[in-house]
């Protein structure tokens, strides 16, 4: 249970639309993390490929990916 200010302050004024553009860019990414595990462990690589590349093909409704750092 969250307590606190922010509660009755979103109930009031509303939520941010960034806030909410990424609650659910981070919600899809969780869902396509767990999709993408699920393939890798039936161990067939053609489910897996094709998983793959629904995460580019849907990339505009997922966080941007960073860099790894070097």
């Amino acid at each position: 249970m969250h307590g606190g200010i922010h509660p009755f302050q979103r109930g009031e004024s509303g939520y941010p639309t960034q806030l909410l553009s990424d609650l659910l860019k981070n919600t899809n990414a969780m869902t396509m993390l767990t999709v993408i595990m699920l393939a890798e462990l039936t161990g067939n690589a053609e489910f897996v490929a094709v998983m793959s590349a629904l995460h580019h093909e849907f990339a505009d409704v997922l966080p941007e990916l960073e860099p790894l750092p070097t």
